[in-house]
């Protein structure tokens, strides 16, 4: 299968300064304005029960404790990761959630060999970060149909710096994606509202190795909520952790 080819080394998942500002002149104008309901300390819980608005928007958390299952003890600071299609560091509004997470992970047993380090939940602090509420299919639609648009800008400028942080050789196949507009919003759709994708946009996400994430971020945004009401916060300097307990995988719940 003949491939196209962009860039040949790998990047770091979020882009320099350059990059950055290119994206953000790319970006104007595929998204509309985007309102924000501003929230106070534990507000988010009581607002993720609630079904969501439908107008296009964001929520701001002006304050926040939340909480991250791990396998890695002793970590001072976390890092993204691009395990789904959106890069970034995952957190969960419970203890039981993290928990859950630490312990089957993305559906992998705790090894034997893994149970000398038991799984860790860890307590996070967040302040001022601005989320997109991906619950919301209005939210959903608008961006993806954003994100095709401003990718299709770019990929037709090939003298800019931004294809090298566009992962690698695209198939034919997947050039015929990114090249519709409507295909490719169908697929990551697929994804950010939790549906199987058949295979195609794991592959691809990737390639494009967090520029989503930068996609959002050119809009003031720090990371979405997802339709699981988990959070994913682009930048791991943006979370603190505050603290952390190791758990025992046996134990249904917490002490």
């Amino acid at each position: 299968m003949s491939t196209i080819s962009i860039a040949n080394s790998p990047q770091p998942m979020l882009f320099p300064s350059i990059v950055r500002e290119e994206l953000a002149e790319l970006a104007k104008g595929t998204l509309p304005p985007i309102n924000r309901t501003d929230l106070i300390r534990f507000e988010l819980r009581s607002k993720l029960r609630r079904p969501p608005a439908d107008s296009f928007g964001s929520i701001m958390i002006l304050e926040e404790q939340l909480y991250r299952g791990s396998r890695r003890p002793g970590q001072t600071v976390f890092r993204e990761s691009s395990v789904t299609f959106i890069a970034g560091v995952f957190l969960c509004l419970d203890k039981e959630s993290a928990k859950s997470y630490a312990v089957n992970g993305a559906g992998i047993p705790l090894r034997e060999e893994l149970k000398a380090n038991p799984p860790v939940v860890y307590t996070c602090s967040i302040e001022k970060l601005n989320l997109l509420d991906l619950r919301t299919k209005v939210n959903v639609d608008t961006t993806v149909k954003g994100f095709a648009h401003f990718l299709n800008r770019v990929l037709r400028l090939d003298s800019l710096p931004l294809l090298a942080s566009l992962d690698r050789n695209w198939t034919e196949e997947e050039a015929r994606i990114l090249s519709n507009e409507s295909l490719f919003g169908e697929l990551v759709g697929s994804v950010c509202l939790s549906k199987d994708s058949g295979g195609m946009l794991s592959k691809m996400q990737k390639k494009l190795n967090g520029t989503f994430a930068e996609y959002l971020i050119a809009f003031g945004l720090d990371g979405v909520i997802t339709e699981d009401r988990d959070l994913i916060v682009f930048d791991a300097d943006k979370v603190k952790i505050t603290g952390g307990m190791q758990v025992d995988p046996r134990l249904r719940s917490f002490s």
